[in-house]
């Protein structure tokens, strides 16, 4: 995986996620993330989100799913 904007400008993912946060006018606390790789997932929980890691060889939206069903989202 490479950052969206690799090889076009330095990227600051730490600020990136403070400043989606702040445009999206969403609490970090308010956010959902769903990543594989767990150095993105220990980012995204740095910023306040709620970061889960999936598994890429297994059936993610059903894992995504039981996330958000159990966090009382889906019903």
């Amino acid at each position: 995986h490479q950052p969206a904007f690799h090889g076009r400008f330095p990227c600051d993912l730490e600020l990136a996620r403070a400043k989606f946060s702040e445009r999206a006018e969403i609490a970090p606390a308010d956010i959902f993330f769903f990543d594989d790789l767990p150095e993105n997932v220990s980012g995204a929980r740095a910023a306040g989100w709620n970061a889960f890691q999936v598994d890429p060889a297994g059936d993610t939206v059903r894992q995504m799913r039981g996330v958000l069903k159990e966090a009382g989202i889906l019903r």
